[in-house]
């Protein structure tokens, strides 16, 4: 399966996200399983102020790491395309993880917000 994700992000939340450096930035500290990490790779991360929210930032993910404590995730991701997306269902606490076959069924984009 593959899956995009969205968090809950705020953006001034540094320690969370960070521009690594051109199109290249880097959202971490998330926790999520290293197989739901290996199905978001290649696909899209969404970082949203909060759930009814669209998001704020967001691209493709190029890869991802473990943090230091190595109980949680960093993506690694390119800002492209549209990424001011509203996830409508799906939530959990600090986040929606979203099989790609489905997910336009439950968001809605810049043209119907």
């Amino acid at each position: 399966m593959s899956v995009n994700l969205h968090f809950i992000c705020d953006v001034r939340q540094k320690p969370h996200w960070f521009r690594i450096g051109g199109n290249e930035y880097s959202s971490g500290n998330w926790a999520v399983s290293e197989e739901t990490a290996n199905a978001a790779v290649g696909n899209r991360i969404y970082l949203h102020d909060k759930q009814d929210k669209a998001a704020w930032h967001g691209g493709k993910i190029k890869s991802w790491q473990h943090t230091e404590d190595q109980r949680r995730i960093i993506f690694a991701y390119e800002l492209a395309g549209d990424f001011r997306v509203r996830q409508l269902s799906g939530w959990g606490q600090e986040k929606a993880i979203v099989d790609v076959s489905t997910e336009m069924d439950n968001q809605i984009g810049n043209a119907q917000r």
